[in-house]
């Protein structure tokens, strides 16, 4: 994957996160040493680091996946497992706030990630 991202600050297309309830709650897991288990962002002193502002050495995941609506989505949305399934919808062209980026990570999968140091909760 290293190389290959690509960076948006605005949404290129209409995207889409499929979530178990309102609440999007991400699997925060202190690094440097990536678990065995899924996950969505390493923290390295309670902190999620800007990852992709550097393409040559980025490792994914760091943040919330988003996908725009293709196959792969609509399979995750028909074997959903959840009690509750929520997907939030993000329109094309809707401007990010000033501290993510969208981060096209590969084939249909993009993820909402930090633009500089922030903590999980931020």
């Amino acid at each position: 994957m290293s190389g290959s991202i690509r960076v948006f600050t605005t949404f290129p297309k209409e995207m889409f996160r499929v979530n178990n309830g309102t609440s999007i709650r991400l699997r925060g897991y202190p690094g440097p040493l990536r678990p065995a288990r899924s996950f969505d962002l390493l923290t390295i002193a309670g902190k999620v680091l800007p990852k992709a502002l550097d393409p040559k050495t980025y490792a994914a995941p760091n943040g919330a996946s988003m996908r725009p609506n293709t196959p792969r989505q609509q399979e995750l949305v028909q074997n959903f497992s959840g009690t509750s399934i929520c997907i939030y919808v993000v329109p094309a062209g809707t401007q990010l706030p000033s501290n993510l980026i969208l981060v096209h990570e590969h084939a249909d999968h993009y993820a909402i990630q930090p633009n500089q140091e922030m903590t999980v909760d931020a």
